[in-house]
């Protein structure tokens, strides 16, 4: 089955609890490749990720602390790694759902 998330990539903060949770299931089932971002909840985040492996999906959790700019640095590293390859460097990605196929180096802009 073939949907509007097939091939592409979530990268869920606080993906291992609650509706974050949810919504990384629910997106999995959809087809999306998922990225769970935790910093406190690991045994949670690991849950979600064995769920949606069990059912067939692809998921990673990444502990990372999001307002630390290296940690985010760290965080889209392995999502491009293990779950997100970049085939074609160079291009921004914008939000947090992108087409596997594009994706690119993320660029930190802080105030």
């Amino acid at each position: 089955m073939n949907t509007q998330l097939t091939n592409r990539t979530a990268l869920i903060t606080a993906g291992g609890t609650g509706i974050g949770s949810a919504i990384a299931k629910g997106m999995a089932a959809e087809g999306a490749n998922i990225v769970i971002n935790y910093s406190r909840s690991e045994q949670e985040a690991n849950d979600t990720v064995a769920e949606i492996t069990n059912l067939g999906g692809k998921a990673i959790a990444v502990r990372s602390d999001i307002s630390q700019a290296d940690q985010v640095t760290a965080l889209f590293g392995r999502a491009q790694s293990d779950i997100w390859p970049c085939r074609h460097p160079g291009q921004q990605c914008r939000s947090g759902i992108r087409p596997t196929k594009h994706c690119g180096n993320a660029q930190e802009s802080l105030g």
